[in-house]
């Protein structure tokens, strides 16, 4: 479960999924309860998005992203654009709070299993 609600923090929308998949993978952690993690907070998503923002903004200010204009009308485009509307604050912010989520979810987590066993549950 630590490795999947980080991903939905970063703004990766689509291929989180299988990252979360992978990376459990890779080490040697429950790929099931990763993925499963990521698709329960799909809907949390756009809550991850407005704190990732503030977090952004909160740390690094308001600097504006780099100035490129992307071409063409699809999916990836237009996500693309609106991530560079968005700028670094967005991008740091989504860092930050994967890690803290990643931190807290683990710490969580380990602190209940450790709990369970000495009481022989």
């Amino acid at each position: 479960m630590a490795f999947g609600l980080p991903f939905d923090f970063l703004p990766i929308p689509i291929i989180s999924i299988p990252l979360s998949y992978l990376f459990a993978r890779l080490t040697r952690c429950n790929a099931v309860s990763a993925v499963a993690t990521v698709i329960f907070f799909k809907l949390a998503v756009p809550f991850f998005y407005t704190l990732d923002m503030i977090t952004g903004k909160a740390i690094l200010g308001d600097i504006s992203g780099p100035a490129f204009h992307v071409a063409g009308d699809s999916f990836f485009g237009s996500f693309l654009a609106q991530m560079v509307e968005h700028g670094y604050p967005f991008l740091f912010g989504s860092i930050i709070n994967a890690v803290l989520a990643w931190f807290v979810v683990y710490m969580l987590l380990t602190y209940i299993i450790k709990r369970k066993r000495r009481r022989g549950v």
